[in-house]
């Protein structure tokens, strides 16, 4: 197995038995571990980085730094705690401005707010997106969460 957390392997430094991974249903994990540095690590992990865990080549989990804890026993030695979120909680993190959409479908709408807001270099994708109902409303929406939008424009598309 293969720690990264910002393209830095920290599998050296991981502390046995400390690395946990929860699904909490399809849409929702969590991983937590504790690392043990030496004056001469790689580098700390910082809160937002990516974090990926792989075994034989293949990605086994993969989210986002959402919190960290360092305790220093020494000047050479400390115990760093970490909490991640999985990347299928990733639209919570994504703010979005206002926005106003002139007459289209909730299909369109959600492809629109996908292709135009959300920022193309942190290569996410669009997956399949029912045409739903063929119904078109104007929408405008308050700075929110990408999350609570898509949500929304999912309830209207039936």
């Amino acid at each position: 197995m293969i720690l990264t957390i910002g393209g830095i392997d920290h599998t050296a430094a991981l502390q046995e038995g400390s690395l946990v991974i929860r699904h909490y249903g399809s849409l929702r994990s969590s991983f937590s571990a504790a690392l043990s540095f030496r004056q001469n690590h790689n580098g700390m992990p910082a809160v937002g980085e990516e974090i990926l865990i792989q075994q034989d080549g293949s990605v086994v989990w993969g989210g986002i730094l959402v919190e960290l804890e360092a305790e220093c026993h020494s000047t050479e030695t400390a115990t760093v705690v970490l909490r991640g979120q999985g990347y299928e909680q990733i639209l919570q993190r994504y703010c979005l401005p206002g926005i106003e959409l002139a007459s289209m479908t909730p299909t369109a709408a959600a492809k629109h707010i996908f292709n135009n807001y959300l920022d193309a270099q942190d290569g996410l994708t669009l997956g399949t997106v029912e045409s739903g109902l063929a119904q078109q409303n104007e929408y405008e929406f308050y700075p929110a969460k990408a999350s609570s939008v898509f949500d929304y424009l999912a309830g209207e598309n039936g």
